[in-house]
């Protein structure tokens, strides 16, 4: 950690404003405990109610990621004014507290404290952190009201929440209702296309905005770099590539590691290791960019490589990094090393790494190791249970899996759309067609039964269990067949001689306009050998 550049303050400097100054550095280099040592100063001084100090302390504690503390600051203060709000609504936003920050937003207008432009900011990032979207529509609302949406900070704002909450056309609305339009604007209407799946749409606006005279950043050259990875075109990324060289963005470190990332999910591995070995200086974000690259691309052994080239960097793996290695470990060993690093780095109560160890060490064969890391935390959310489940059902363990769903139950844990298939799964191995049947109630009961990750495993299930007519039944109420439950349909008719179903099926699939893939044919081929066809 990056040491403070004002010593903290022990004897004779008691003005807020040294306080202040310190707590904003602690802010800046992310230095928490040395925040906390300034904090017992204040107190032992007995500063810390004042407006000023508390600010500055909620802004600490919430840019350190210490959010409670921040809340217990920010409920202490003798006297709250506009800043001690916006601080704590944008940390509450920052750190992805979406529903706390527009709570306390509610709670700032019974306060009768009228909110700014840099409030609206916080709360329109909360909503899109969320996806409450009748919630930013009524904040868009209070905005137009306070004669607010002229502002092109907030106007971006507003595209980017409407496109975050999965709704382009209130996104285009506001982009078009903009009277002026910035860099940041164009920006957040590209991404609202890429998000809804527009690539073409978001080509055609990045063009649009070059037509217009706005120079892109180098957040708009990471946006249709990510759009050229979407339709893994490599000759347009390439072309683009040639038109950030020539705009100076060539060694900037984001858009390296974007250009490193297209080549790569585009196929071409070379020309993203040459980008990687032409940049003058590299960062975390480029090991990040090139470890992802040769992961997706099945490279293990190169990804684990560029994992260990980092380590002997002196850089430390952030959560980005170690969520990738995790994926992509082979033995037991490695795996305990990753484990080790984790731990080493701070990650050891990052639930969604924890999940990912969980998930590591079913694959590599450390089912004990797998239920020590998870017995080890607390509370545990579904994505651990799930994922502990999975590793016990993967590696057989059928009674440990079926026992850990009840007891995630007892616990409050509420099982998903991702639970059920695992579960479904172990019913299957057991070949038990009663256990299946609860926990298909259960996911009628519950309202997830229509998911289609849910209706596959019920197919799964049933066909494994021996009872055709319940996958056909599961299948049938499906509101809506994608290919991969069309193929367990298929597979399942053949697999219990059901050839001549089997085609039928593939005739009805293709008439819905589905069309089939290699595993199709397989199962197809197979149905036509058991009719001697």
């Amino acid at each position: 950690m990056a040491a403070l550049t004002v010593p903290i303050p022990i004897s004779l400097n008691h003005d807020s404003t040294h306080y202040g100054n310190l707590l904003l550095n602690c802010a800046r280099l992310n230095s928490l405990a040395e925040g906390k040592a300034i904090h017992a100063q204040i107190t032992k001084h007995g500063l810390e109610t004042g407006t000023f100090l508390g600010n500055c302390l909620v802004n600490m504690y919430s840019k350190c990621g210490s959010i409670k503390d921040a809340r217990n600051v920010f409920d202490n203060m003798a006297q709250q004014n506009i800043v001690s709000w916006n601080v704590m609504i944008a940390g509450y936003a920052q750190q992805g507290f979406g529903e706390e920050a527009l709570e306390l937003f509610e709670e700032m207008k019974w306060a009768d404290e009228m909110p700014d432009d840099f409030t609206f900011s916080s709360v329109l990032k909360a909503c899109a952190t969320v996806a409450a979207l009748e919630e930013g529509k009524q904040i868009h609302c209070h905005i137009v009201k306070l004669r607010f949406e002229q502002n092109v900070f907030l106007g971006s704002a507003l595209v980017d929440m409407y496109s975050k909450c999965g709704s382009v056309e209130d996104a285009c609305h506001a982009f078009a209702n903009l009277s002026e339009r910035n860099v940041v604007s164009w920006n957040a209407m590209i991404a609202a296309y890429i998000r809804c799946g527009r690539i073409k749409d978001a080509f055609k606006f990045f063009s649009e905005m070059l037509m217009q005279g706005i120079k892109p950043s180098h957040v708009t050259y990471g946006f249709v770099l990510k759009a050229c990875s979407s339709l893994w075109t490599v000759e347009t990324g390439k072309q683009l590539h040639a038109c950030i060289l020539k705009s100076g963005f060539g060694s900037h470190l984001f858009v390296g590691s974007a250009v490193i990332l297209m080549y790569m999910k585009c196929g071409s591995i070379d020309y993203g290791q040459q980008v990687f070995d032409k940049m003058h200086k590299v960062d975390q974000g480029l090991y990040n960019a090139t470890i992802q690259g040769y992961a997706d691309s099945g490279q293990h052994d190169k990804a684990m490589e560029f994992f260990c080239q980092l380590l002997e960097t002196g850089m430390k793996p952030n959560e980005i990094t170690l969520a990738i290695v995790l994926k992509v470990s082979k033995s037991l060993d490695q795996a305990k090393q990753l484990h080790a690093h984790m731990i080493k780095s701070v990650f050891e109560d990052n639930l969604s790494l924890v999940s990912d160890v969980v998930t590591m060490y079913g694959r590599c064969g450390g089912i004990d190791d797998a239920r020590q890391v998870f017995d080890k935390m607390t509370p545990r959310d579904v994505v651990l249970c799930t994922a502990m489940l999975a590793a016990y059902t993967q590696k057989g363990y059928i009674e440990e899996s079926l026992k850990l769903f009840i007891q995630m139950q007892h616990e409050g844990v509420k099982p998903n759309q991702f639970t059920y298939p695992t579960v479904l799964s172990a019913c299957a191995s057991l070949a038990s067609p009663e256990v299946g049947k609860q926990v298909h109630t259960h996911t009628i009961k519950i309202g997830v039964v229509s998911d289609l990750f849910v209706g596959n495993g019920l197919v799964d299930m049933y066909f494994k269990c021996g009872n055709v007519d319940s996958a056909q039944k599961a299948f049938n109420r499906m509101p809506k067949q994608d290919i991969v439950i069309w193929n367990a349909m298929i597979a399942g008719y053949v697999q219990h001689e059901y050839a001549e179903a089997a085609l039928q099926l593939f005739e009805e699939m293709q008439q819905f306009g589905i069309k089939p893939n290699h595993i199709t044919f397989v199962n197809v081929l197979s149905a036509c050998s058991q009719l001697g066809l």
